[in-house]
């Protein structure tokens, strides 16, 4: 009986011993922070962890909140990491990328946070009429502390560090827009239209913001003709533009101003869905991805002297606003009205050529109709890099 005792101790010790010797054979999976674990032994881990640990808080933290960029040392909010849960989540396989599982300390986050917000906070605007504009109104912001502790260590344990808390309580204002628009007699939304601000460089948004503000909330009483560049201006250098690229003869160069045809351009779409009767408007000279924000016969290229967008309402009164959201520009149209006009508009290639050997000329003819009745039918040639020819016969199937 005791020798069979014994040979069962025996046995279990033999599996025990295997399934240990087998467990530290199986090779490390996982990811920390881009790093592969493959090529670690166990017995490294430990080590291997604290040097990742002590190099992550090396680096700086940027924290960005309501425009405000700061950099932090992480040391300063008292970060550690956990080691051994870390240890753990590794050896039992529990996932493909490992989280920063850490400890901080809280009274110091919470400073950090509370300091933000008194920072960051803006107070809401009312609307509010001047001269010939309508302000419009602004809600206010306050960093909502609370989530942000939240939102901050669910994007430290993803190792992120360049972090923009997003987290926000929105304080509204007294007067809204609309109350003022009311009072106007304007309050009908005719028409919206808004194009892409992803991909655009920073002196390229700066611009588009600018002539932005310059046609934001212009009241455009009936009959009165709206000129862009009298509202906005040259554009140029000492208007306090900077310089990025504008389209010189169908091709890009360095210039003054890039980016405010595309606020008229977004103007002149949402134009063609309302009454407005178009005296004047001009298409680039060439088309290319930095256009591309309106289809091909759709743009209205102004330059200050020579190209111009002109336009009058016959019927009513207007207000006009022009701002940036998020990745968009969008333009507005508010009336005294409700627009009841069933417009469509459509383009066509009419020829699209090659030129050379990199560049080719596209011709396309663009209708817009009011109902059953034509309203503008025009044709528009643009020199275009050659490499655009597949997309933009597929654009126009």
């Amino acid at each position: 009986m005791l020798r069979r005792w014994h040979l069962i101790l025996l046995i279990t010790e033999i599996v025990l011993l295997s399934l240990f010797l087998s467990s530290c054979s199986q090779p490390i999976e996982g990811n920390l922070l881009g790093v592969d674990l493959g090529d670690l032994k166990k017995s490294e881990l430990s080590s291997f962890l604290e040097i990742m640990e002590e190099r992550w808080l090396e680096s700086p933290l940027s924290l960005k909140v309501n425009g405000l960029t700061i950099s932090l040392n992480k040391k300063e909010l008292g970060i550690s990491w956990n080691i051994e849960a870390m240890k753990r989540f590794i050896l039992k396989g529990e996932g493909e990328t490992v989280p920063l599982m850490f400890s901080w300390d809280e009274e110091k986050v919470k400073s950090l946070l509370d300091d933000l917000a008194q920072k960051t906070y803006s107070t809401p605007e009312d609307a509010r009429l001047e001269e010939k504009r309508v302000i419009p109104s602004r809600e206010g912001k306050r960093l909502d502390e609370e989530r942000a502790i939240l939102e901050l260590r669910e994007a430290l344990s993803r190792g992120k560090e360049e972090i923009t808390l997003t987290t926000f309580q929105l304080l509204q204002p007294k007067i809204d827009t609309s109350i003022i628009l009311e009072k106007l007699g304007t309050p009908h939304l005719l028409a919206r239209y808004q194009t892409s601000l992803e991909g655009k460089d920073e002196p390229t948004v700066y611009n588009i913001q600018k002539a932005s503000s310059s046609i934001n909330g212009y009241i455009l009483e009936k009959g009165e003709i709206f000129s862009f560049n009298n509202i906005v201006g040259r554009a140029e250098k000492e208007d306090g533009y900077l310089e990025t690229n504008i389209m010189v003869n169908g091709r890009l160069s360095p210039g003054y101003g890039g980016g405010v045809c595309q606020v008229s351009s977004t103007l002149y779409n949402a134009l063609l869905g309302t009454e407005a009767q178009i005296l004047e408007r001009h298409p680039h000279s060439g088309y290319s991805e930095t256009t591309s924000y309106v289809p091909p016969g759709r743009d209205a290229a102004v330059s200050y002297g020579s190209k111009d967008l002109r336009f009058f309402y016959p019927t009513q009164k207007v207000v006009i606003f022009a701002y940036l959201q998020e990745e968009s520009l969008i333009c507005e149209i508010w009336g005294e009205k409700e627009n009841s006009l069933q417009k469509t508009w459509e383009t066509q290639i009419v020829s699209l050529e090659r030129k050379g050997e990199k560049e080719g000329l596209l011709t396309v003819e663009t209708t817009v109709r009011n109902g059953e009745k034509i309203e503008y039918r025009y044709q528009d040639t643009y020199l275009i890099p050659w490499e655009l020819e597949q997309k933009i016969k597929e654009e126009f199937q």
